[in-house]
């Protein structure tokens, strides 16, 4: 990169990338092998980055220093509302079930407008799993993308069934990859009953 005096020159994150490589950079504060740990992300807190110029060839300062500050800090993921955790729901006829979530990270000037959710919803089977592990492993039996904070279970998915344990993960994610989430955006996951087991039939 040359650059000539009196000379604007525009420079693009592309342009720099090079530099900003781990092997061309020097850390102070936290070790080279600590930030690859925490996979090639600085932990929160404020930063000031500075930027001079140097002569070439004699290595020399030959520019104001340009400073900036920066508060780094990672979202939180959503809260969800509905239901609430470890609720007995009412079935309905036709289903109807609302999974509202309150956004945590709409102070962010990055993602405030960018963000969307992936809900997924699976069956906590044994009865008494742990809901985390359910949510992992378990097949979904519904999943679905969307910018609102709202999605209705309505009588066009899956059927539930009455007595069934659920669990129930909403995931944050930026859709322009500005920001970053604790937990990769994924909530609490929460479990919910619903309604009562149907009585074996008499004779």
């Amino acid at each position: 990169l040359v650059l000539s005096g009196g000379v604007p020159e525009i420079l693009y994150g592309s342009d720099l990338a090079e530099y900003f490589k781990n092997s061309n950079l020097v850390f102070k504060g936290i070790s080279q092998q600590e930030f690859e740990k925490k996979g090639n992300q600085l932990p929160e807190g404020i930063y000031r980055f500075s930027f001079e110029v140097l002569d070439f060839n004699r290595g020399t300062v030959v520019s104001n220093k340009g400073s900036t500050t920066a508060w780094m800090i990672l979202n939180d993921p959503p809260f969800i509302n509905l239901p609430a955790n470890n609720a007995k729901l009412k079935p309905l006829n036709p289903q109807n079930i609302v999974f509202q979530w309150t956004p945590r990270h709409r102070g962010s000037p990055n993602a405030a407008f960018t963000t969307e959710y992936d809900i997924k919803l699976v069956e906590i089977w044994p009865k008494g799993r742990n809901p985390y592990d359910a949510i992992n492993t378990a097949l979904p039996i519904f999943e679905t993308t969307t910018d609102n904070t709202m999605v209705v279970y309505g009588p066009a998915e899956t059927p539930l069934v009455p007595g069934r344990e659920y669990a129930l993960q909403v995931r944050a994610r930026d859709t322009e990859g500005k920001d970053l989430f604790r937990n990769e955006g994924r909530s609490e996951v929460i479990r919910f009953v619903y309604g009562d087991e149907c009585p074996m039939p008499s004779t």
